[in-house]
């Protein structure tokens, strides 16, 4: 064999080389990520607080002359417009105002419900609680005229469940 016929033997052989090795890596076409992540889990629901309750209030204070009524029947009726709850609070014993009840204005904020409270006219205080399901409980604060000279309610414990 020729040395011109070696060396185009030897051309030819290193061309095709040339042509089937890749002069960088080749990374495989990978389809596209079409997995949709989860939407978030919605935030949980808390449910009006509309209509008639019923259950117990306790006085707080166990040295309250008031508190030899514990545990009274309680019962409240609430209307709620978006977070705005409106109702009115009662119980039975001769600590708590019979003319109509207390009022109740507040917000039912994911189940935390705050307000203020408002008997004949001037006595106010403070209300919160938790509502879990059919069950609601609410803490009272004492109830005082505006000049914190007279006490009209005491406070207490307002247990109830949906009637």
């Amino acid at each position: 064999m020729s040395v011109t016929r070696v060396l185009l033997i030897a051309i030819v052989t290193l061309a095709a080389a040339c042509e089937q090795a890749p002069t960088r890596p080749t990374i495989p076409e990978q389809p596209p990520n079409t997995t949709v992540p989860p939407s978030p889990s919605p935030s949980p629901t808390y449910g009006s607080i509309s209509g008639n309750w019923t259950g117990t209030f306790n006085v707080s204070d166990i040295d309250s002359d008031c508190s030899f009524f514990n545990p009274a029947s309680a019962s409240a009726s609430f209307t709620q417009q978006d977070d705005r709850v409106h109702g009115t609070l009662s119980v039975v014993y001769a600590c708590w105002p019979t003319e109509g009840g207390v009022a109740f204005d507040g917000v039912n904020d994911a189940g935390t419900l705050r307000g203020t409270t408002l008997s004949r006219g001037e006595f106010s205080g403070e209300a919160t609680g938790t509502l879990s399901g059919d069950a609601l409980e609410l803490q009272i604060t004492d109830m005082w005229n505006p000049t914190r000279t007279a006490a009209i309610v005491p406070a207490g414990v307002m247990r109830l469940h949906r009637q």
